[in-house]
């Protein structure tokens, strides 16, 4: 049996999967890996470049945590962004949150952080 697959019902409902649970293509890859939970985890992106979004859009496609904070001085940069990323979930099938801000608080909690801010 595949997690996060649901056994039975009328309808599988498709878009964005409900935080906390794997998309379908997510949770039979963690299967076929042998990997039997998500990663319980918060990654923190400094930096929305180009670089930085490239680093966000693969964290987030890979499901390699929960949410994935970007952050940038640009005001209203990451949080463009994070809104393309964050609807491209329910089309590439991965169920990462993406938030973009400019507050380094919001931040706080993260497991890992990427820096890739110049200047």
């Amino acid at each position: 049996m595949a997690i996060g697959v649901p056994s039975a019902g009328p309808a599988i409902r498709l878009g964005k999967p409900a935080p906390g649970s794997l998309s379908c293509a997510a949770a039979l890859e963690r299967e076929r890996l042998g990997m039997s939970t998500p990663p319980r985890t918060k990654l923190t992106v400094v930096g929305a470049g180009y670089v930085g979004a490239t680093c966000a859009q693969l964290a987030a496609q890979k499901d390699l945590a929960q949410e994935v904070c970007l952050i940038d001085v640009i005001e209203g940069r990451p949080q463009g962004i994070a809104l393309d990323l964050d609807q491209m979930a329910a089309i590439e099938g991965f169920s990462a949150r993406v938030v973009g801000t400019n507050d380094p608080a919001a931040s706080a909690g993260s497991d890992l952080f990427i820096v890739t801010a110049g200047r």
